[in-house]
């Protein structure tokens, strides 16, 4: 799943608004919306919106699951 996409996923979990969630981040809806839209984001970018939602990222080892947490 792109990250564009499981943000969206918790958005609608949440009953949020992207308008909601770009003003918590300091945001226009319309930044917040091409953010999405774009084919790539920053890793700070995702960890400062992973945050806003609850959420954090981490690197997850495929050999025995092992989580590493990535702070923005």
């Amino acid at each position: 799943m792109r990250s564009s996409d499981a943000i969206k996923s918790i958005l609608e979990q949440q009953g949020r608004s992207q308008r909601s969630l770009a003003l918590d981040l300091g945001l226009t809806p319309q930044a917040l919306d091409q953010r999405l839209k774009s084919k790539t984001m920053r890793v700070e970018t995702l960890c400062q919106t992973a945050d806003q939602l609850g959420y954090t990222v981490g690197l997850v080892s495929k050999s025995d699951g092992t989580v590493i947490e990535i702070e923005g």
